[in-house]
């Protein structure tokens, strides 16, 4: 008996269409700055309530999260930052956030707080049209 190979099965297989999503026109993303700047405080503050000292941190928009990067002061630990997971995001009343320690490919001491978008608005969808 032959060994069985699925792609016969398929060879006439076709992909459908992408006319089968429904179309919800241009789904920029954007973020209040003011929002932005408001977060980066709180973050920054929040860390300060603890004695933990940053030397920068900046922030990058996703359409679900947002990545800020903190550079934590000389002689900061890490493991200090990661335990504050829950404080940072109750003081920011995140859905949830993840730190992220270091951030793969940066040098520097960077270190990640990715924080989950409260905005459904901000989400992208693609659904089946209804045939």
């Amino acid at each position: 008996m032959k060994p069985y190979e699925p792609t016969l099965d398929l060879r006439n297989y076709k992909y459908p269409e992408t006319d089968l999503l429904e179309s919800y026109g241009n789904q920029n993303i954007q973020q209040d700055p003011a929002e932005l700047e408001e977060n980066k405080n709180q973050i920054i503050n929040t860390l300060l309530n603890y004695d933990i000292q940053i030397q920068k941190i900046s922030a990058t928009i996703g359409p679900t999260v947002t990545l800020y990067e903190i550079v934590p002061a000389a002689g900061v630990r890490i493991s200090r930052i990661k335990n504050l997971e829950d404080d940072i995001a109750l003081s920011l009343s995140a859905l949830g956030i993840r730190i992220i320690a270091p951030i793969p490919g940066r040098h520097g001491g960077y270190r990640s707080a990715q924080c989950q978008k409260d905005h459904r608005e901000h989400e992208i969808h693609a659904f089946i049209r209804k045939i």
